[in-house]
């Protein structure tokens, strides 16, 4: 049971091959809203503009006590298997969610920067979850203060018939 980021791109300094034309444009809009500041300011961000894809969208925010998730959307839920409660991924009971989200905001932390990713959960709990991410830091008040980060995952399609059928022998229905 682990999860694991295999591969960190900074956007700024690379030509990361963003292929989910809504990392892209959520990337653009970022450099956009950015202007001349480090972090754009979250009250900038404009989430309409990304309204279809707000279900693969994470909020989360940091602050001097550590980070907790305020918005996790259903398609992220959905893949990894969680409820929708507070800090469904920052708490989450799987420990291999909660590993990637702790690799995910120090590398942020780290970098300070935008970032693309690559990685994978595996878990007694789940069928293996690949995923590629970009995660944009915001701040809350145009400062040069990492406040928030959303995270966009993009998951590859997968078979669902193979998925269902992996899911009944991992479950089966007469239990």
């Amino acid at each position: 049971m682990h999860g694991m980021i295999d591969h960190i791109e900074n956007l700024q300094t690379s030509t990361a091959d963003l292929t989910a034309s809504f990392h892209r444009s959520l990337y653009s809009h970022w450099v956009q809203i950015a202007d001349d500041n480090k972090f754009p300011d979250k009250k900038d961000f404009r989430p309409q503009l990304f309204s279809s894809f707000l279900p693969q969208v994470a909020l989360i925010t940091i602050d001097k006590n550590g980070y907790r998730d305020r918005l996790t959307g259903s398609a992220i839920l959905e893949r990894f298997r969680l409820s929708n409660q507070p800090n469904a991924l920052s708490d989450s009971p799987d420990q291999a969610i909660r590993g990637i989200i702790r690799q995910i905001v120090d590398a942020s932390l780290q970098t300070q920067a935008p970032l693309f990713m690559r990685g994978s959960v595996i878990s007694d709990k789940l069928l293996p979850v690949a995923f590629t991410l970009v995660c944009l830091p915001l701040t809350v008040d145009g400062t040069d203060s990492l406040d928030t980060l959303l995270l966009a995952f993009e998951f590859p399609k997968q078979n669902s018939f193979d998925a269902f059928a992996i899911d009944s022998i991992l479950q089966p229905s007469y239990m």
